[in-house]
């Protein structure tokens, strides 16, 4: 691995662990164990300007996960999970985390496993793959909002700093392959409808793919990756002692047709994921047309297949936009997202979302509810104003132009 991409990683691994997996169980001195853990793992922290960075990041992350709550210190007792029915008690009678002995020594197995590492980028995909599969997940990231894990935002914070350690910017980016319902009318048997679900989930992979290996899988929000068959069979290239996913697994059509991400402004990427999913439709294509000249028992006409897959190979239809998040090097300044709610407005009607009354449907947050919590002077770090609280509606922008790149007519120059 080079030298550059070796240095990427470092400082994502430091990034992931700016806050310590057990940040709740010693909120006081919490920055000193993250250090002891960074020091261990040799991810140093090596400038005042990466600090500042990974600094930025945590607090731009928060601004998805959490924002309006007092300044105040809430000891830990519960972990309510979206998808759950009631929240999880996660104290004993004492006031103490549970299972405390048993987090204390998965995160010294998963920790002496790292150091064991010969790169950096192996430690990272390692550290991202066993949190996630610890009860980790059910510790919350701040016990005021203890509605997300410190794995959840350890990964967002991670993201986030990447991309703003590339080139100093900050994107959500949304990538669709299709067409589906061209893929259903054509299917005439079972296996037809299997077959057309599994390709576009395996062009989807292709996509991601390039993304992750440009970047990290923290990078993918949407589709989660963790467990995912193909992806798991990518981490075993990576991880020598990933368990390779069954046979049955790998047939399974995991993906859906779309992922979403947050990326620095790279358009590049973007496109070479277009190119990935464009070259591994026309092999798919090219293997299948010559099969059915092998079972016909014709020598294959190569000129032939190739001209088959130039025909089809536009039959794939990909569409991607990329939207930037504004005011992210400056988390004073109100004014900048004053002005970047003002134009999130003019977008939207959020009339209806303003009015709306029933006492049985919660409302949904309006831009002008989220600026307000931003400047309430009584919140925990009433000084910061974080561009990202408008996460949803850059994810609803996204959409907006997705669907506009959709409605172009696309003409291929020869």
């Amino acid at each position: 691995m080079n030298d550059k991409k070796e240095n990427f990683f470092r400082f994502k691994l430091s990034a992931f662990f700016h806050d310590p997996p057990l940040k709740i169980e010693n909120i006081k001195y919490h920055e000193k164990d993250a250090k002891k853990i960074l020091d261990r793992l040799e991810a140093y922290i090596k400038s005042e300007y990466e600090k500042h960075i990974i600094s930025t990041a945590d607090v731009l992350a928060s601004g998805i996960d959490r924002i309006a709550f007092k300044n105040e210190i809430v000891p830990p007792e519960y972990f309510i999970s979206p998808f759950e029915d009631s929240p999880k008690k996660i104290v004993n009678d004492n006031g103490k985390i549970g299972n405390l002995d048993m987090l204390l020594k998965a995160q010294e197995e998963i920790l002496n496993d790292i150091e064991g590492m010969d790169s950096y980028e192996k430690r990272f995909f390692y550290a991202w793959r066993k949190f996630f599969r610890t009860d980790f997940y059910s510790i919350p990231a701040d016990t005021r909002a203890p509605n997300h894990s410190i794995i959840a935002h350890a990964v967002r914070t991670s993201a986030i700093a990447s991309s703003l350690y590339t080139n100093g910017t900050l994107s959500f980016a949304l990538f669709t392959i299709g067409p589906v319902q061209d893929f259903i009318k054509a299917a005439r048997k079972t296996r037809d409808f299997w077959a057309g679900s599994y390709i576009l989930s395996y062009l989807t992979w292709m996509a991601i793919r390039v993304v992750v290996e440009k970047y990290g899988p923290d990078h993918i929000v949407f589709p989660a990756l963790y467990e995912q068959p193909l992806f798991t069979l990518y981490l075993r290239e990576k991880l020598d002692d990933t368990d390779l996913p069954s046979k049955d697994d790998l047939a399974i059509a995991s993906f859906p047709n779309r992922f979403f991400a947050i990326l620095p402004h790279d358009m590049e990427v973007l496109k070479e994921a277009e190119e990935a999913v464009r070259n591994k439709w026309k092999d798919i294509l090219r293997n299948g047309f010559e099969s059915i000249d092998k079972n016909k028992d014709k020598d294959i006409d190569e000129d032939f297949v190739n001209s088959l897959v130039e025909v089809y190979g536009d039959f794939i239809d990909i569409n991607w936009a990329i939207v930037d998040v504004p005011c992210v090097n400056n988390l004073k300044d109100l004014h900048c997202v004053e002005k970047a709610a003002r134009e999130i407005q003019k977008l939207f009607d959020e009339k209806d979302l303003e009015e709306k009354e029933d006492p049985y449907v919660a409302k949904i947050a309006t831009t002008e509810d989220l600026l307000n919590a931003l400047k309430d002077k009584k919140r925990a770090y009433s000084n910061t104003f974080l561009s990202t609280v408008f996460y949803s509606k850059f994810y609803a922008i996204n959409e907006k132009l997705l669907s506009a790149v959709k409605g172009y007519r696309k003409f291929r120059i020869d």
